[in-house]
């Protein structure tokens, strides 16, 4: 299962300033992430609380985290391409972009030890002790992982 919300823009620069086709850093779950204590894949728990479903409301912690960083992600790619074009080349590029991924990676863990709205349930704070609605036992929170593709 794949759930996109693409912004062609940062690959699409990375491309024509690197002459690097397709290059962005992924921020998510990625479908083999394992499943949670109930069994049900940690994609999906993501997917239905990204994106809400019938019973679960939309608590969006990808797509509102890349919305509320878009500055500071948009510095700090501009860094990184003053240290390639500075002669770092491309061993800069590979160590900026992870340095971006790891920090994209901590802002959605983050974003997600945060939210509070909209709140859980009485009866779903009751199965599970605690009224975080994206952190039960960390799983999900501790799924968040991030890639750098090229080409």
């Amino acid at each position: 299962m794949t759930i996109r919300d693409n912004d062609l823009g940062y690959r699409q620069l990375l491309a024509a300033l690197l002459g690097l086709p397709d290059t962005g850093i992924f921020v998510g779950i990625r479908g083999d992430a394992g499943d949670s204590a109930d069994g049900t894949p940690l994609a999906v728990v993501a997917a239905a609380n990204e994106f809400g479903t019938r019973t679960i409301p939309e608590r969006s912690f990808l797509r509102s985290t890349v919305d509320s960083k878009q500055e500071v992600y948009e510095d700090q790619i501009a860094e990184v391409l003053e240290e390639v074009v500075d002669g770092g080349g491309l061993p800069a590029l590979a160590v900026g972009l992870n340095r971006i991924g790891l920090g994209a990676v901590a802002d959605v863990q983050e974003t997600m030890r945060q939210l509070d709205d909209p709140p859980n349930a009485e009866s779903t704070i009751r199965a599970k002790g605690a009224d975080n609605p994206l952190i039960r036992d960390g799983r999900l929170r501790q799924s968040i992982d991030y890639e750098i593709r090229t080409g």
